[in-house]
């Protein structure tokens, strides 16, 4: 009786326990993502392909036995069955979808013609020039040669120094040769074979500032220009920039800045897609070896430096307060110190010999420009004129305190004059002329002017032309036979004679140095130049003077140790005018738009035994 009783309870709680799972189930997992596989597919006409659908939670886990709809876009080009048995039906494009519980997945299914046999590229062989592009095609076929679509295409070169390609086909022509472009779809492969050739050149490049000059650090922008064969202005190309030495001077790529490094010459070019390059020639100047001293001025924030003698006294020319010119003595110890005049506004002061004597010239109280002889002793005496005339100069002097110069005589024409150590007067040549340098010796250079008569086919005509000249009491005026348009502007004591004459065979004004034997030296240019005037000379020959460099625009002071070494001595404009024997050069440069007197003392040479009477310099009366 009591085990019947345990079985029935038994059984009561095991259907307790069933009915109590029953009236409470577990909640499904909700479908998160419908994952279709694949994803893609290409069939052609009446091909099938199966798509499975695979419904997931949210963690990515799948979900079985949940209800899956097939849908698709465009049932004319793909049906799909309630499986996901899809069908091609035609030519085109379709999407099928497939939802769970309001979640789809979908895939993207091309119906073509017919299955992909061969890729043609067209065109299958071209050329094209470096730097031009050319659009290439493909053209897909089926195995009966109908075209096909839809189908993607992947582009690629055999050799991208050659040429490139983009992802549409087109290329680019980079280098000369020869190259394949290759087409590829679906394991097929057509290829171009294309020739990449020199573009034709259709005109030239100039670099408009070159040639040029430029100092070291400094920059220069440099500019392209393009023309065509006939000299005609073409549209601009992008322009690449190069330097021959980059330890004289780089040049910027792109933008063709230019940068001094340091002294020489660089060849700059400039090279631009069918274009010949455009070269020019970039001068970078070097600077002698120098201290400069600036001498300072009279208030006037001007002034020139024109000689100077073995004490190192310097003697020129600055403006004063009132905004005249002042003829002025510098030393080192006292600095720039105002001479005055002769009762007018103006003066100058030209050279000086070794007793510390001046010569220059002044305006008079009356207004009349006459020669002046400074000394400390006397200060400022007036040399007076040729008879019958008004004005006159005083150029140089020598170390007897004779000065010599030019006066007019009344005619309207200057004379070559020599005012003696007393002060009288004497005209050295009956026609025009003026006399720039005398030495102890008593011998006078200076530039004379003569007429002849000059006959062409059409008639005859009478010229007048300047030529250097020597005078000595004894001979008269000489001609030195340097030619027309020769000028003698300084000589020292042992009689070598310097200035300026007409280049051999080339017409360029060129300095040249005279010795007293009668040899004849032409003074270097700077480089790339065709400028130069020799304007003092010391007594162991070397020279001071001025040049230009390939700027015809801009003379720079220079110094030659010898014929052939011609010394920078400032990147600015300028001209140097006076040398002594310790090779201390004077002259003057222009700064910030004003004339500056400098003393330049070289460095890098020994210096000689002063000698009495060596400083010379080049005068010019105002």
């Amino acid at each position: 009786m009591k085990t019947c009783f345990l079985v029935v309870g038994l059984i009561l709680l095991v259907a307790a326990l069933w009915t109590e799972a029953c009236s409470n189930p577990a909640a499904p997992v909700p479908v998160a993502v419908v994952r279709i596989t694949p994803d893609s597919a290409t069939l052609a006409m009446a091909e099938t392909t199966q798509l499975t659908a695979t419904p997931e939670d949210a963690s990515g886990h799948p979900v079985p036995d949940r209800a899956v709809t097939w849908r698709s876009s465009d049932g004319a080009v793909a049906t799909v069955s309630g499986k996901g048995l899809v069908a091609a039906v035609t030519a085109g494009k379709a999407t099928i979808t497939a939802t769970s519980e309001q979640q789809s997945g979908s895939a993207t299914i091309t119906v073509s013609t017919g299955p992909l046999a061969s890729v043609t590229v067209l065109p299958g062989a071209a050329s094209l020039y470096q730097g031009d592009s050319l659009q290439l095609r493909s053209i897909l076929r089926d195995a009966v040669g109908d075209t096909l679509s839809g189908r993607s295409v992947a582009w690629s070169t055999s050799a991208a120094n050659v040429a490139t390609v983009s992802a549409a086909g087109l290329v680019k022509g980079v280098a000369i040769g020869r190259v394949t472009i290759s087409a590829t779809s679906e394991g097929k492969q057509g290829n171009a074979i294309l020739a990449v050739l020199q573009a034709p050149i259709v005109g030239n490049i100039y670099i408009g500032n070159l040639p040029g000059e430029l100092a070291p650090g400094a920059t220069l922008q440099l500019h392209a220009f393009f023309r065509d064969f006939n000299g005609n202005a073409l549209p601009g190309s992008a322009v690449t920039w190069s330097s021959d030495s980059t330890r004289l001077a780089t040049v910027d790529p792109t933008t063709g800045v230019v940068t001094g490094i340091a002294g020489g010459v660089a060849t700059i070019t400039a090279q631009a897609d069918r274009f010949s390059p455009g070269h020019g020639s970039l001068y970078v100047l070097s600077l002698a070896s120098v201290t400069e001293t600036d001498l300072g001025d009279l208030g006037g924030g001007t002034a020139t430096a024109h000689g100077i003698n073995n004490g190192g006294v310097v003697v020129g020319v600055s403006t004063t307060t009132s905004g005249s010119n002042h003829a002025f003595r510098w030393t080192a110890g006292n600095g720039m110190v105002d001479l005055g005049t002769l009762g007018g506004a103006s003066s100058y002061a030209f050279a000086i010999n070794e007793v510390g004597q001046i010569a220059g010239g002044s305006v008079t109280a009356s207004g009349a420009w006459h020669a002046f002889l400074w000394s400390t002793a006397q200060g400022m005496q007036d040399l007076g004129i040729l008879p019958g005339g008004t004005s006159s100069g005083g150029i140089d002097i020598n170390g007897a305190g004779e000065v010599v110069g030019s006066s007019d005589d009344g005619s309207g024409a200057l004379r070559a004059v020599r005012w003696s150590a007393a002060g009288v007067i004497e005209q050295l040549w009956a026609d025009t002329a003026q006399a720039q340098g005398i030495n102890d010796a008593e011998q006078v250079v200076g530039t004379a002017f003569a007429t002849s008569e000059v006959c062409y086919t059409s008639g005859c005509d009478f010229v007048t032309n300047p030529f250097a000249f020597s005078w000595t009491a004894a001979g008269g005026l000489v001609d030195l036979g340097l030619g027309w348009n020769s000028d003698a502007i300084a000589i020292n004591s042992r009689g070598d004679i310097v200035g300026d004459l007409l280049g051999p065979g080339t017409n360029a004004t060129t300095a040249y140095l005279k010795s007293a034997a009668g040899s004849l030296q032409v003074l270097a240019f700077l480089p790339g130049g065709s400028y130069g005037v020799a304007t003092a000379v010391n007594t162991n020959g070397q020279v001071a003077g001025v040049a230009r460099s390939v700027s015809f625009y801009a003379p720079h002071p220079v110094f030659w140790l010898d014929a052939n070494t011609v010394e920078l001595l400032s990147v600015s404009t300028g001209s140097a005018f006076g040398v002594n024997d310790l090779q201390q050069i004077v002259g003057t440069v222009t700064e910030s738009g004003r004339q500056r007197a400098k003393l330049w003392t070289l460095t890098t040479t020994s210096p000689t035994k002063p000698r009495a009477g060596a400083a010379t310099s080049r005068r010019r009366v105002p």
